[in-house]
């Protein structure tokens, strides 16, 4: 199995841990805002590629295996947890080299069910338009502002 296909078995492995525990079902109980998701980035251009690279990510508090969860925490909710309205990051001058990425998001946010996938031309581009959500993502060898 290769290191990625593990890392994502163990990364869906750690979201659904975390949605059996006792905080989190009390949280959903009670009605408080439970943010967890799954995210993951694969390169190519087939849609039924395995994730290269995965994430999970939770909110409320800020935690998982996501880099700098608190930053893709505010990033999501000044989206209103809707993805495709993240503020684009700046410092990126992408160039138009064609090495696809589809990026994947599945779980909740603030308990209602959210599935999204977006692709790009490149690492740069993804990580210019999706803010802080994708920065786990090494870019295949390029270089991250």
């Amino acid at each position: 199995m290769r290191t990625s296909h593990l890392l994502a078995s163990t990364a869906l492995t750690a979201a659904a841990l975390f949605a059996m525990t006792p905080a989190a079902t009390a949280a959903t109980n009670s009605g408080l805002d439970v943010t967890a998701m799954t995210l993951s980035v694969a390169y190519g251009e087939q849609d039924s590629l395995l994730p290269d690279e995965t994430a999970v990510l939770g909110c409320n508090p800020a935690l998982g295996t996501h880099p700098s969860p608190t930053r893709a925490c505010r990033s999501l909710a000044r989206a209103h947890g809707d993805i495709a309205k993240l503020a684009p990051k700046d410092g990126y001058a992408c160039t138009l080299d064609y090495h696809p990425r589809t990026v994947t998001a599945k779980g909740t946010y603030r308990g209602k069910e959210l599935s999204w996938q977006g692709k790009f031309p490149n690492s740069c581009t993804m990580l210019a338009e999706t803010g802080d959500l994708f920065t786990f993502a090494d870019g295949r060898g390029l270089p991250l502002p």
